[in-house]
């Protein structure tokens, strides 16, 4: 598991990959975002991520990508989209 889950608390772990959840991850494709994105699925929870790429990379999210392997990626859904968007909001939201 990478650096970000390891500094959790194990009951923290142990909670959340007993419970899978759905998260919406803004900023997915950014630095902070990607690291979180991996984290969440490496916990085995469903994630939305949300981004416009005005400062975020595909390649991190390619990273992440090649790092969680394939099924944990299949919990991932990502949508190209604002923040400051509404119908973006709204889609990104929906299920969360």
């Amino acid at each position: 598991m990478g650096d970000l889950v390891t500094a959790l608390p194990v009951a923290l772990k142990e909670r959340m990959l007993a419970s899978h959840q759905s998260w919406l991850v803004t900023g997915a494709a950014g630095f902070i975002g990607s690291n979180l994105v991996e984290a969440l699925l490496e916990l085995g929870q469903h994630v939305v991520g949300l981004d416009n790429f005005a400062t975020g990379y595909q390649r991190n999210l390619d990273e992440v990508e090649q790092i969680v392997g394939a099924q944990a990626w299949s919990r991932f859904h990502f949508i190209t989209g604002d923040i400051r968007s509404i119908e973006d909001c709204r889609e990104a939201c929906a299920g969360v």
